[in-house]
């Protein structure tokens, strides 16, 4: 069972089926189409060059926080020097040619501007959460599983993050009742209580030189 119960309403999963792989790879599957898509009527077209050097930058900084060069390419970069150029042969130049423009639309005949996509950089986390069967409902912040298997199963794998409260119990599914539930509610209460007194103390600590 998922319990989503810090928000002004309250969602109940229960026996959600086990399925967070197929769910994973389905939201992945629909963020991919909905990027894939041609836009037409797109305020400001995105017509930036897909570079994985720019993209490996942009994932750093979101999740490392890492102050990173922009536009640092490594070695080995598609760009060629006017030399290494001059030195290659036609057939060369015009595959290399042909392959900057299938990976540069900004580069394409002005006809072809009008077909946009959204910009591939501005996927995240919530993008892919926004695609899940539990779009709608709130963040995940208490799991339980009985029968005692210390596992999740496939169940939610998505939605558990690292402010979700996991709980096994010995007790089989129709054991389940109040008197099962209300102890672990009450526990979980407490230590929601708990860390909140410990961010205000945090945050009334004075900065120190």
């Amino acid at each position: 069972m998922g319990f989503s119960l810090t928000s002004h309403r309250a969602v109940l999963n229960v026996c959600f089926p086990y399925t967070s792989r197929d769910e994973i790879t389905t939201a992945v599957m629909k963020t991919v189409e909905t990027y894939s898509t041609p836009i037409h009527n797109l305020p400001t077209p995105s017509k930036r060059t897909f570079s994985e050097s720019h993209i490996t930058q942009h994932i750093r900084k979101q999740m490392l926080g890492d102050d990173v060069e922009a536009g640092a390419e490594q070695p080995g970069s598609r760009s060629m020097s006017p030399s290494s150029k001059d030195a290659s042969n036609p057939a060369e130049d015009e595959l290399s040619s042909s392959t900057s423009t299938a990976i540069n639309p900004s580069e394409k005949d002005d006809s072809n501007d009008e077909a946009a996509f959204l910009d591939p950089e501005s996927i995240c986390a919530q993008t892919l959460t926004d695609n899940m069967m539990t779009a709608d409902s709130p963040p995940l912040d208490l799991l339980i599983r009985t029968s005692g298997v210390e596992r999740l199963s496939d169940f939610m794998l998505w939605q558990c993050h690292e402010n979700t409260s996991i709980v096994f119990l010995k007790c089989l599914w129709p054991e389940f009742d109040l008197w099962q539930f209300l102890p672990v509610l009450v526990e979980w209460q407490w230590q929601q209580k708990k860390l909140q007194e410990e961010q205000q103390r945090i945050r009334g600590r004075p900065k120190s030189d």
